[in-house]
């Protein structure tokens, strides 16, 4: 069994008129202006996980700046939740800036069974993740309601990408130290933090959290995966492709190098164990 634990789906009307809606967003026209760039509805995604055995996956949203556009794709979510509610795992977005908008997209995101929210991309959304005052009642609320959260992540060194970011290790270190009840999925190995593991100050920390392997081909060379389950456990990453810009054949080439114990745990174990 595979579950993609990292795609991305729009409706139909921003994949159509992506520079009109580039124009409203400043990380979508990032992420997205160039027309080159895939795009992926729904109906792409099943196709997708239908020609690859694909069994699960959770959609994720991006990080909108205004709750107004949050809102258009948290319907959209919402119906595909209740569309393919035994294929997908949906998430909503929002923004806390705006601090009655974001409660009412938690609401109705909560009311319409979706079961988390992300991609948060707080940098890009103009806030920090210490804020802590700012973000303390919807972080209740999401704990509360037995939702989780994924949160995009980037590395502080390396070489610079198309969406890569500001949000380092140390400021999720000091969100998760902050709120350790939540459940939370960090986006591309988190950035690294996984990676401080070996302290176990940072290990504790993690201990709520998995990370995901989405665009690992672009960030880390594949030895990354043996050193995350030597480091962190067996039970510490799961497979997100980042559809569609990669699919699931680019990962298997990555892992197969891994004993069939892990590649299970990576690829489907582990983000069952997650969601429970």
């Amino acid at each position: 069994m595979v579950i993609d634990a990292h795609v991305h789906i729009f409706p139909r009307e921003f994949i159509d008129k992506r520079s009109e809606y580039a124009s409203l967003d400043p990380t979508f026209a990032e992420l997205y202006q160039n027309p080159q760039v895939r795009m992926a509805s729904a109906n792409d995604l099943m196709q997708y996980m239908d020609e690859n055995g694909i069994e699960k996956a959770i959609v994720h949203a991006i990080g909108w700046g205004t709750n107004r556009l949050c809102h258009i794709h948290n319907e959209y979510m919402a119906e595909m939740n209740a569309k393919y509610s035994s294929r997908l795992i949906t998430l909503g977005s929002f923004n806390p800036l705006d601090q009655s908008g974001a409660e009412s997209e938690l609401l109705f995101c909560q009311q319409a069974g979706i079961r988390g929210m992300g991609e948060i991309r707080a940098d890009k959304q103009g806030f920090s993740l210490t804020d802590f005052k700012l973000l303390d009642p919807f972080m209740r609320f999401i704990r509360k309601n037995h939702m989780f959260l994924s949160l995009h992540c980037s590395e502080p060194v390396g070489h610079e990408y198309t969406g890569k970011g500001s949000i380092w290790p140390q400021d999720i270190y000091f969100f998760l130290r902050k709120y350790p009840e939540l459940k939370v999925i960090l986006a591309h190995f988190g950035g690294g933090l996984c990676l401080y593991g070996l302290m176990p100050e940072v290990k504790e920390v993690l201990k709520n959290s998995v990370v995901d392997c989405a665009a690992q081909p672009y960030l880390y060379d594949k030895k990354v995966y043996q050193t995350v389950f030597e480091i962190m456990g067996e039970d510490s990453i799961v497979f997100g492709s980042d559809f569609p810009l990669l699919k699931l054949s680019k990962y298997q080439e990555q892992i197969s190098y891994l004993p069939e114990k892990l590649r299970r745990r990576l690829l489907s174990d582990n983000i069952v164990k997650f969601l429970s």
